[in-house]
């Protein structure tokens, strides 16, 4: 199965169709960059045949399909952040079809954000944004399930520790309205520190 080249100039595919029959077809070029891409998208159409998914839904239609939705039954901050993710997608490539949209691509685009220099909270956020819209498109059986978990989020250090002075927790302390700010402060983050101040 593949492709290859028999007596003439062309390229041939060798595949087996829905059913399980050997198929070969000739893919019409001399150019094996082209005859890949070709047999791809043959086995995709194959594919989407037998898992009775559409072939040639447009990322558009699902882009309008998908933001309809989420501004019905989603928050307006994540429609946001949806909206924010696509956009920045589209910047390293423009898919065609929703099933363009990979796994490899998603990485890619990871990886775009963070030499942007995008914070890696953010990063995160948009990243699983993309990969939660491509989990509705599979919900919506728009195309096969894909394996979303390769993409692993990006470490990032837990907040950091604020030291505080004695005069510090005193002015913060005589700050409080009432003594039970006061046990609010104590029971804190910060309760270490004033407890060994007291």
């Amino acid at each position: 199965m593949g492709i290859h080249k028999s007596k003439g100039p062309y390229y041939y595919a060798d595949y087996r169709d829905f059913n399980g029959v050997r198929r070969r077809i000739s893919l019409q070029t001399e150019n094996k960059q082209v005859a890949l891409l070709k047999y791809q998208e043959l086995i995709r159409r194959r594919n989407a045949v037998k898992e009775r998914f559409p072939v040639n839904i447009t990322w558009q239609t699902f882009k309008d399909k998908l933001l309809y939705y989420m501004s019905v039954e989603k928050a307006r901050n994540t429609v946001a952040h949806t909206k924010l993710a696509i956009r920045s997608l589209e910047e390293i490539k423009k898919p065609r079809h929703l099933q363009d949209v990979t796994p490899e691509l998603v990485q890619k685009y990871k990886e775009y954000l963070l030499a942007k220099g995008m914070g890696k909270n953010h990063i995160n956020r948009l990243v699983q944004c993309v990969k939660t819209a491509m989990r509705m498109g599979e919900k919506w059986k728009f195309v096969p399930k894909q394996d979303w978990p390769l993409i692993s989020e990006l470490k990032v250090p837990h907040g950091r520790i604020v030291f505080h002075t004695p005069e510090e927790i005193d002015n913060l302390l005589n700050a409080c309205p009432s003594d039970t700010w006061r046990l609010v402060v104590l029971l804190g983050p910060m309760s270490d520190f004033a407890e060994a101040r007291l």
